[in-house]
């Protein structure tokens, strides 16, 4: 008797089964790819900056600051945020502030996100040139990552920050999503204005999955 040589892979999906043929390094090779499972603890902060997107006839756009411990998913989330921007019509920009905070500029990251080029003099007024993009690729959000590497300078350069911040959601109006730790997170309470950007919109993968 002949038997069909995918009979007993049922459990693999029909358009996936192809690569059983394959050889087991290559196989492997696949097994190692990462990929996104939704998950219960993710599904409130996806809902809530999908609502925040909606940024028509607000004065100041909505921010959020997702927090965690190291292992808590936030860089599985912030590759899924440029997933789901990618595949979209309402498109996100994105900043990483490094560790290396002693060289980057905070003014750089955010102009090369909107496609402006640095290190030229230029007489054209970057806020118009910004507006300009945010209009041509339907941007709504820009998400930033390591805050907490930012938020270690003096106090001088965090006021820098907050005010960058508020420019781009109050003027530009766009949501701000910020990423960082649990050290973040105390520095942010500790600072009583820049508390209160955040306030009642901070987010923490790790709490919210212990409260369902």
């Amino acid at each position: 008797m002949i038997m069909d040589a995918f009979s007993s892979y049922d459990h693999v999906l029909p358009e996936l089964r192809h690569n059983l043929q394959l050889s087991a390094t290559e196989r492997i090779e696949i097994c190692r790819h990462d990929f996104w499972i939704d998950t219960p603890k993710f599904a409130l902060m996806f809902e809530c900056i999908d609502h925040m997107l909606y940024t028509r006839n607000q004065i100041q756009s909505s921010c959020i600051f997702i927090h965690g411990a190291g292992g808590d998913g936030k860089s599985a989330a912030w590759h899924r945020l440029k997933f789901l921007s990618a595949n979209s019509e309402r498109k996100m920009v994105f900043v990483e502030l490094t560790e290396n905070t002693n060289r980057f500029k905070l003014h750089d990251r955010i102009l090369e996100a909107f496609g402006i080029e640095i290190g030229r003099r230029s007489t054209a007024d970057k806020e118009e040139l910004i507006f300009k993009y945010i209009k041509a690729n339907n941007i709504c959000a820009i998400v930033i990552d390591k805050l907490n590497d930012a938020l270690l300078q003096p106090y001088a350069q965090k006021r820098t920050l907050l005010s960058l911040m508020r420019n781009l959601s109050g003027t530009l109006k766009l949501c701000v999503i910020a990423f960082g730790n649990t050290e973040a997170c105390s520095v942010l309470m500790l600072d009583r204005i820049i508390d209160e950007f955040y306030r009642g919109s901070m987010y923490s993968p790790h709490i919210e999955a212990s409260h369902k």
